[in-house]
């Protein structure tokens, strides 16, 4: 036998080889595709904000304490539309009671700093170059971090006069529900 036929030969062998393994292959993919056609029709997976379809349950977070989310059916009437434009629509109860809370904690500290400013006498001035205090929640070390700006300005963010008052607001708030608001859960 020569180098080249038994160089051929083992091509051939090979060959039969990668034939029953993609003939395996073939049949394995043909049963899985079977089982998964024979599954239910699952909804599609929702990217993004939801928007619920005529008829849906949906919920909005409410106006008290004591009812922090309203449900209603979805009819798209101009209510449902502004409610949706706002960010105030939510598959679950809980989402919405969680979007109440946030808002509330928002407004508290917001009251919070208000008054801090008032009573320090200050001016929240951007353009003084004074520090201005605020928090902010540290993925990386998993705690919620006192931060100072002097000019530049966050949206959305609160700003204390002194690091004293911004720790009386997160006191007065209560450590949970300020962890809760800063880690947006």
């Amino acid at each position: 036998m020569t180098a080249k036929s038994t160089l051929l030969s083992q091509l051939d062998h090979l060959l039969v080889q990668v034939g029953d393994f993609s003939a395996a292959t073939d049949r394995k993919v043909a049963e899985l595709r079977k089982v998964i056609n024979s599954m239910p029709d699952d909804k599609p997976v929702h990217v993004g904000r939801w928007k619920p379809e005529l008829g849906d349950t949906f919920f909005m977070s409410g106006v008290r304490k004591d009812a922090p989310f309203l449900a209603d059916k979805w009819n798209g009437s101009p209510v449902d539309e502004g409610c949706y434009a706002l960010g105030d629509v939510f598959q679950t109860s809980d989402a919405a009671a969680r979007e109440f809370d946030r808002r509330l904690v928002h407004v508290e500290l917001q009251d919070l700093a208000d008054a801090a400013w008032a009573e320090s006498g200050k001016v929240l001035d951007w353009g003084n170059g004074a520090p201005k205090y605020c928090f902010l929640y540290d993925h990386s070390v998993g705690q919620i971090c006192l931060d100072q700006w002097r000019r530049s300005q966050a949206p959305n963010t609160v700003y204390f006069p002194s690091e004293a008052s911004y720790r009386a607001a997160i006191e007065k708030i209560g450590a949970e529900r300020f962890e809760k608001y800063c880690k947006g859960v």
